[in-house]
């Protein structure tokens, strides 16, 4: 039935944990190998043995590996070669031959697409719920018409559509006779269709009705996998009719075992996603810039909240050079780019505008050691210049007046 939604892959089964809540491990081929008794000695040998041992007795050593054993102060294992022959394999140098036993073991296990694969997955598996949990409601107010000769009976309605738990299915097609089955991507190929898998989600309905009295009445109704859309589905992932087929079970179904997978059928093509690569958010890149230039460095910042899917905020910081700042090494102004800001604010001005108006309080936020004279040198200069601005209102005023909006109130500029 399409509208039952498919189990999801079993997950993987971890290591048994043991009673203190660590994993269990199988044991090493090198474990301890017990005691091991010493050879025996004649009679004479150990008389002899202990008149030399002037406390008086003998000891045996727990032996693991490569330790040694230890009778009347004589040794009788052999665990010195096999130290040096494990801190010998330990000091050799990694060669190029090794290197790339490595980087074959790891492609013969993930191969050339896991990084689509599983990007596909963590999407269908907690990205779209994540997108459609920051979704807002959505609100429709109907505005009653004019009509002289009729009252409304109520003053105000309201309804309110929200979207809970999304279902996803395994990829199905529908029959000119309405019939319902599995689709394969062979049959996709062959038929033009596009390899996609239903979605649902739970649907919840509610109606404000506000009377002229100002009482109100709330109705609510409950639409359980509500069928939205369809999703294409990646080849051979985790929501894909061919994952963990066997070899002969994908050529019964049309299709070759070496395929990797990781692309799409649209519409009976094949489509790949280029990935693309792009600055990771949440990092602070500092480039030096070639002279002569305005600026001597530049830094860049791309903010993101980690549970939100909003487009990053970008935020610049740029240090003057000698040639482009006014007054030599003593102009070397700071100055950040903000968003929705059409011109640079100094640093100091910012910090004074997040509430940190003192000097000192500053400084503690970007001199890890006040007796960096360096530092303190490079920073004077943007202290001098935000020296009129000593009030976090002040400052907030300052980068309002530099917003996209312009006419404003001084009020709505701090806002």
């Amino acid at each position: 039935n399409s509208s039952l939604p498919a189990s999801a892959p079993p997950p993987i089964s971890p290591l048994p944990l043991a009673r203190g809540g660590e994993p269990t491990h199988p044991p090493h081929p090198r474990a301890p190998l017990g005691l091991r008794l010493a050879p025996a000695m004649e009679d004479d040998e150990y008389e002899e043995g202990m008149e030399m041992d002037m406390g008086g007795h003998q000891h045996l050593q727990h032996r693991g590996y490569g330790a040694e054993e230890e009778v009347e102060g004589g040794y009788a294992g052999g665990g010195d070669g096999e130290d040096e022959e494990e801190e010998a394999r330990d000091e050799e140098e990694i060669t190029q031959e090794d290197a790339w036993a490595v980087i074959s073991a790891y492609f013969e296990e993930k191969g050339l697409v896991r990084q689509q694969l599983d990007s596909f997955d963590e999407f269908i598996q907690n990205t779209m719920q994540e997108i459609v949990d920051e979704s807002a409601d959505i609100e429709i107010r109907p505005e009653s018409q004019h009509n002289p000769g009729r009252q409304a009976e109520f003053a105000e309605t309201l309804h309110k559509i929200s979207f809970g738990q999304i279902y996803l299915s395994k990829p199905m097609m529908t029959e000119a006779d309405g019939e319902t089955a599995t689709l394969f991507p062979k049959s996709a190929r062959l038929r033009n269709l596009t390899y996609s898998a239903p979605l649902y989600v739970d649907v919840s309905y509610r109606v404000v009705k506000k009377g002229h009295d100002c009482e109100e009445v709330t109705e609510t109704a409950e639409y359980p996998k509500v069928f939205i859309g369809k999703v294409p589905i990646m080849l051979r992932s985790s929501y894909c009719t061919l994952f963990q087929q066997s070899e002969k079970d994908l050529t019964e179904l049309g299709e070759c075992p070496y395929d990797q997978g990781g692309y799409f059928v649209i519409n009976g093509s094949e489509k790949v996603l280029i990935a693309q690569e792009k600055m990771s958010t949440n990092h602070v890149y500092v480039f030096k810039k070639r002279q002569p230039n305005k600026f001597a460095y530049v830094g860049e910042v791309r903010s993101m909240a980690e549970n939100q899917n909003r487009p990053a905020s970008s935020m610049f910081v740029r240090m003057l050079s000698r040639a482009g700042a006014k007054g030599g090494s003593s102009g070397q102004y700071i100055r950040a780019t903000l968003p929705y800001i059409r011109a640079d604010i100094p640093i100091i001005i910012v910090f004074r505008a997040l509430g940190f108006v003192a000097d000192k309080d500053i400084l503690e936020h970007i001199c890890y050691d006040f007796s960096d004279t360096q530092m303190m040198e490079l920073l004077r200069p943007s202290l001098e210049e935000a020296f009129v601005i000593q009030n976090q209102q002040v400052a907030l005023d300052y980068i309002g007046k530099r917003g996209a909006t312009v006419g404003v109130t001084r009020e709505k500029r701090i806002k």
